[in-house]
């Protein structure tokens, strides 16, 4: 994965709460969208819940830098 896309520290947090969950923070449609168009979670799936991408995954596990 040598592309690199600048993330925001909101966008890097958000990634923690995806998949949402019943009683979990809620991360905004608008915020959920714009990590779908970066590549870092899923369109919604069947139940209407996200799943993080391999991009997102390694975002996700690299910390909030």
């Amino acid at each position: 994965m040598s592309e690199q896309i600048d993330t925001v520290p909101r966008e890097r947090a958000a990634l923690y709460f995806i998949q949402l969950s019943v009683g979990g923070k809620v991360v905004p449609k608008e915020l959920q969208q714009r990590l779908q168009d970066k590549g870092f979670v899923t369109a919604l799936c069947e139940g209407g819940r996200r799943w993080l991408t391999e991009r997102g995954d390694t975002i996700h596990r690299r910390g909030r830098e």
